[in-house]
């Protein structure tokens, strides 16, 4: 799952406690730890490729969260 702007509190949720280690993977170690995939997938970086302003959102309320 890719979290994203748009994404809804029950998919964050979800995609936070996917990404938690269970207890076989906690007592394998750092160097096990290495070897797993990234849960969050691939990282956003800045400017964002969809550059319009999300639904019901103003341009002066999205300056303010940067």
């Amino acid at each position: 799952m890719i979290v994203a702007h748009r994404t809804s509190a029950t998919e964050i949720e979800a995609a936070l406690t996917d990404a938690l280690l269970t207890d076989a993977e906690l007592a394998a170690g750092e160097e096990a730890w290495l070897r797993y995939p990234d849960p969050f997938g691939e990282w956003h970086t800045d400017p964002c490729e969809d550059s319009q302003v999300p639904d019901n959102r103003t341009d002066a309320t999205r300056a303010d969260e940067q």
